[in-house]
This record gives structure tokens, C-alpha cells and sequence, in this order.
């Protein structure tokens, strides 16, 4: 089951530290890309998913069209990012999904 938004917005508040802030913006991104818990997260069972992990390097970052580093710069102000999923259950590979930026200041990929 997702999360309901108000959960999200309540973990942003109490963000305090750099990790609350990156479990928080982690549990931001998967809620607004549907990803199953396998794709964000080290499963007990990982080993027996085809589905593969998402890292750093699958997650792209644009702004005004040019791609960031996203250990450069302010991730806030970019206004698209786009995620590759390596392998699927669905056996697709390399799919990659889309998502401009909502405006909104919590719930924004």
C-alpha cells in the first residue's frame, strides 16, 4: 500500500538531520514514482527479484533541458528528473520514466 501524502509532508517537517532529509526526499521519490520497495530499498529477499535496485547513477536531474550533477548543485530548483529502471519484473530493461517538476515546496521529485 502508498503512503497517503500527509505521512510525506509530516516526515519533511521533522527532517532535522542530513540522513532524516535524504529518507525523506528517498520516500518522496518512490511515492511519486509508484516503485515497489524493492526498487529503493535492500529487501531480505532481494536475491530472488529480478527487479534491480535503483543507485545515484539511475536518477538524472535536468534543468531548463541541460542534465546536473546531482552532487553539485540544488537539486530544489530543477524542473525535471528522470529515473532508469535497469531491469524490470516485466522483463522490460533500461526503461526510463519521466517527471517535471509539480511546484509543489514537500511533494516534488
Amino acid at each position: 500500500k502508498a503512503l497517503p501524502v500527509c505521512v510525506l509532508r509530516e516526515l519533511a517537517k521533522r527532517s532535522l538531520t542530513e540522513e532524516e532529509t535524504a529518507i525523506n526526499q528517498l520516500a518522496i521519490g518512490a511515492f511519486f514514482f509508484a516503485c515497489r520497495s524493492c526498487e529503493y530499498l535492500l529487501v531480505p529477499a532481494a536475491q530472488t527479484w529480478q527487479t534491480g535496485t535503483l543507485t545515484l547513477g539511475n536518477i538524472r536531474f535536468f534543468r531548463k533541458g541541460a542534465r546536473l550533477n546531482p552532487q553539485q548543485h540544488n537539486i530544489d530548483a530543477d524542473d525535471c528528473i528522470i529515473l532508469t529502471f535497469v531491469f524490470q519484473k516485466k522483463d522490460q530493461k533500461h526503461d526510463s520514466v519521466s517527471q517535471l517538476a509539480s511546484g509543489d515546496p514537500v511533494i516534488c521529485p
